[in-house]
């Protein structure tokens, strides 16, 4: 049974969070945002901890329940499919160019692009196993980017959930 946007995003984030962890890829933070995220931590926060992941509401529809595609409801009172869009942020350190204008090892460049492709398993793995079986989820589109002088990396999730939009669940929320 669908859950309410909130309690959904939350559940999300814990998967997530939970599954970098047991891969002994832990970051600094996991929080619920609106928008794009501020990321203040993209590095090392404690020893072997780097990093942080953020959630934001990106839009709700009526949605084909087999599908997930838009779809309009004449009479939306009556029932039917909403589904809500999260965009999650991964930020991670990647190695940069240093002060003197030095290019960083490419060894330290793998190792860090492997790292990158653990937290994507990680959090593919989170998407679509760790969470309630009663969500239905639409995984649309998993991006990567850094800037070309290093510094932050970013995966960019975009995933479409099931959820409740009855008043009553508002209570449960808070």
């Amino acid at each position: 049974m669908a859950k309410s946007i909130t309690a959904t995003r939350q559940e999300i984030l814990d998967c997530i969070c939970d599954s970098l962890a047991e891969q002994n890829r832990p970051v600094c933070e996991c929080y619920a945002t609106v928008g794009v995220p501020m990321v203040s931590n993209c590095c090392e926060c404690e020893p072997d901890t780097t990093g942080e992941v953020s959630i934001s509401l990106l839009s709700v529809q009526d949605v084909d329940p087999n599908t997930f595609s838009v779809s309009a409801r004449r009479r939306p009172c009556k029932g039917g499919q909403v589904a809500a869009t999260f965009q999650i942020v991964l930020a991670r350190c990647f190695p940069t160019i240093t002060e003197e204008g030095e290019v960083p090892d490419t060894v330290d460049q793998t190792e860090a692009a492997n790292e990158l492709d653990i937290d994507i398993t990680a959090i593919w793995y989170a998407l679509t196993c760790c969470l309630d079986n009663d969500i239905d989820r639409l995984i649309e589109s998993v991006n990567v980017q850094t800037e070309p002088s290093g510094g932050c990396s970013f995966v960019s999730i975009r995933v479409t959930a099931a959820v409740d939009m009855k008043l009553s669940l508002l209570d449960d929320t808070v």
